[in-house]
């Protein structure tokens, strides 16, 4: 085909051409008709583009448009959901908080019942008047004599009495715990210097530091740090209130432990002596707000030990630790600690989720913390300390938060895909219809294919009749 020659015009042309009389024009005016056609179907031919390329456009414009206001408001609402998740996790870590207080102040309130009561007292005092723990505590005795000495002072009648009470006293206290209570660990005694005197466990353990010293602990001394270890050789500080220990590992169970201590006086006496302490432990996962049976859950709380140092931030309490005993520490970053007590948090890391098993902890988590506060009648006499350097974390999967949002945007988007599918279908039904009414079959960028020529009369006769042009030539 030659340039600037259109298809309707090179079959026109052709036509003229022909060599079969039957495929020709029949007359001149067949011809013009056909390059009047071929100049209205040209003119007609920007329309017919604009009408395709318009309706393109603006369906481009619009699926843009449409994506973009619709990934926004997944990402807007998406964003405020994680926001609501954060604020209800405050909410819910304060509730969690004080419902740990709570359980701190009840077990503060019964152990104190506990060194104030008259039968504890004197069997507390009778089991002190022993002569071989008088020998024990004296700084004069030789360490190598110590063994013979807590061997038989372990047997001692007296001492043995007031450690069947004490086994009362447990198995009575277990009893009435309900299932939403604490459930205690221990009971434990020990006199003025430190010198371990008795013991109930809920667990038996394998061996009892009977006649040990344990003056340095922050249970007997106070504070939070530990003192030096060995025998004092005067009598040693000790807490003057009931006192909230730091958090210490079992050996035994690996779980870790808290213990509450308060000291008991002789009020009977003159000038109310120090006779010692005695103190309630705990496994923290015992503790009834703690005590989750779903180490799979999606929201939960955890407790986390703040205390400044390099244990701050080890996790102290996880759902994970109720299926099995943590065999190592895991530990939240401080910096990460003090970024979630600043400001809202949407991309925590659950350090369990290094931990066997813990691969369900695995993502991004929704945070917040609260500290644990002392019960508040206890808080001058710990030296004006408000918290007591435990935190409790609540966290929320954010993959979890978020699922309504992602599931609620996969039904938008199938439900605007079809939409689009039927606007699209539809316009090009229409397309059809237009071409085919207007005569465009083979579409708008291009002329109609060549289609057998209508036939035409027989080129070789004559525009006279036969006869006219016989009386013509006689008459010439």
């Amino acid at each position: 085909m030659c340039r600037g020659v259109d298809r309707a015009l090179a079959d026109v042309i052709d036509r003229c051409l022909a060599v079969a009389p039957t495929q020709r024009f029949a007359n001149a005016q067949l011809v013009l008709d056909a390059l009047e056609t071929r100049d209205r179907e040209r003119s007609r031919r920007p329309l017919l583009i604009l009408g395709l390329v318009g309706p393109i456009l603006l369906l481009t414009i619009m699926i843009l448009s449409s994506w973009r206001a619709f990934t926004g408001a997944v990402g807007r609402s998406d964003q405020m959901v994680k926001e609501q998740a954060y604020r209800t996790n405050q909410f819910a870590a304060k509730f969690v908080a004080k419902s740990f207080e709570a359980e701190l102040a009840d077990n503060f309130a019964v152990l104190e019942q506990e060194a104030s009561s008259s039968e504890f007292l004197e069997d507390f005092r009778q089991a002190l008047s022993s002569d071989l723990l008088r020998e024990i505590n004296a700084p004069e005795t030789p360490e190598a004599a110590l063994g013979e000495l807590r061997a038989q002072w372990l047997n001692e009648s007296q001492r043995r009495q007031f450690h069947a009470r004490l086994e009362l006293r447990l198995a009575s206290l277990l009893a009435q715990s309900e299932s939403q209570a604490s459930k205690l660990a221990s009971i434990f005694v020990t006199d003025a210097m430190g010198t371990w005197v008795a013991g109930a466990y809920a667990d038996k353990p394998a061996a009892v530091p009977i006649g040990e010293n344990f003056s340095w602990r922050t249970y007997f001394r106070g504070g939070q740090k530990e003192g030096p270890r060995g025998r004092p050789q005067s009598p040693p500080p000790h807490i003057e209130s009931t006192h909230l220990s730091n958090a210490f590992k079992s050996s035994a169970t690996a779980k870790w432990k808290i213990a509450m201590s308060t000291p008991v006086y002789d009020r009977s006496a003159e000038g109310s002596p120090f006779l010692g302490i005695v103190a309630f432990t705990f496994d923290i996962g015992d503790f009834a707000v703690f005590r989750s049976r779903e180490a799979g859950s999606d929201y939960f709380a955890v407790l986390i030990d703040n205390r400044p140092g390099d244990r701050r931030g080890i996790v102290l309490q996880h759902p994970l630790f109720q299926v099995r005993a943590p065999a190592d520490d895991f530990r939240v970053a401080p910096a990460q600690l003090d970024r979630i007590r600043t400001e809202p948090v949407f991309d925590f890391r659950d350090p369990v989720a290094a931990a066997p098993g813990g691969e369900i902890y695995r993502g991004d988590w929704i945070a917040a913390t609260v500290p644990v506060s002392l019960p508040h009648r206890n808080q001058r006499a710990n030296g004006g300390r408000h918290d007591t350097d435990l935190l409790v974390l609540v966290q929320i999967s954010a993959s979890a938060a978020t699922a309504p949002v992602q599931e609620l945007g996969r039904r938008l988007a199938f439900d605007a895909l079809t939409a689009l599918g039927v606007v699209v279908l539809v316009v090009v039904v229409l397309w059809a219809i237009v071409f085919r009414i207007s005569g465009e079959h083979g579409g708008p960028w291009g002329a109609k294919p060549r289609s057998p020529a209508e036939p035409t009369p027989p080129q070789d006769l004559s525009t006279l009749p036969e006869t006219s042009r016989g009386s013509a030539e006689d008459g010439s």
